[in-house]
């Protein structure tokens, strides 16, 4: 669609345009009022024609908004393209670990390490799953559903750090919550946020270095942050964190199978609870802070 300015005349008349009625030897008859008042009217509803310096920017308006539409459509087939890749790849990883410790099973084979084993790939192709799935609801503008309740922040966090030490006993969690962190918020949802974030600060951060997770209750606001060591992001990677498939992510050689959608799902999670995510480095860790509302009446 191209406008063009409209035109917006003032018209001077001598004399009003209506007419009265005027009852003479031959009956009625409408005659002008024979006034000589100046009236003033403002015309509007027209505009200049086109000039061709109108019609050679409608037509570079036309060809870029092509243009653009046919790299929108390119990067949505290549994401589709790179998603399929990535599950058929991922997934079948899984998929025959499982498929080789049940025919160990069968042969006989210990039952508490493969369990172990089976429990580990089927929750990663849980993860990977449900990741998708959320990410087919976003972007078909659904959301994610929250079910808002209020709920203590800390506990939720404690719930989801305790559960992270016993997936990954190698890693050190330092946790400090404080009390009274009381949110309007979905349980499930802020729990998946703190998994996400977490294992982002696994997959990126130095391995053998702890990672920090804070609850802090102010005023107005409840915050949750985890930190981690590792260099900062340039600023291509910055303003790409909450973007699915980053480079950062697909190619990170810690995090082989990620598709950078945790950021990209925790954004969303946060946005939907009224909240920020901030990404910040200082004294060589990154760290991440979910900032939310307090419940009404929960504050100082």
């Amino acid at each position: 669609m191209a406008l063009r300015p409209e035109q917006i005349a003032s018209i001077r008349w001598a004399g009003k345009p209506e007419k009265i009625l005027r009852v003479g030897p031959l009956g009625g008859r409408l005659t002008p009022r024979g006034s000589f008042d100046e009236w003033l009217e403002t015309v509007r509803g027209r505009s200049e024609g086109w000039s061709a310096t109108h019609l050679a920017i409608a037509r570079q308006m036309q060809d870029e908004l092509h243009r653009a539409s046919i790299a929108r459509q390119t990067e949505t087939d290549l994401a589709r393209a790179q998603l399929m890749a990535m599950l058929g790849h991922d997934l079948r990883e899984p998929l025959q670990a499982i498929q080789m410790a049940a025919a160990v099973l069968q042969q006989g084979g210990a039952a508490a390490p493969i369990g172990l084993r089976i429990q580990r790939s089927s929750s990663r192709m849980n993860r990977l799953i449900s990741q998708v799935l959320d990410m087919s609801k976003i972007q078909m503008g659904v959301g994610l559903g929250a079910q808002m309740r209020r709920l203590d922040l800390a506990t939720v966090i404690g719930d989801v750090v305790d559960e992270a030490m016993t997936g990954h006993p190698d890693v050190c969690y330092r946790l400090v919550a404080d009390a009274g962190a009381l949110v309007d918020g979905d349980a499930d949802r802020l729990a998946q946020l703190a998994s996400n974030l977490l294992s982002n600060a696994r997959s990126h951060g130095e391995r053998t270095a702890p990672i920090d997770i804070v609850v802090a209750a102010g005023a107005k606001e409840a915050t949750f942050s985890v930190s981690n060591v590792a260099e900062a992001l340039d600023q291509a990677t910055v303003r790409s964190l909450y973007q699915p498939f980053k480079a950062a992510s697909v190619h990170n050689a810690h995090n082989r199978g990620g598709m950078g959608l945790g950021l990209y799902i925790a954004e969303r999670i946060v946005t939907e609870h009224g909240g920020t995510l901030a990404y910040a480095h200082a004294q060589g860790r990154v760290t991440f802070t979910v900032t939310l509302a307090l419940a009404a009446g929960a504050g100082g």
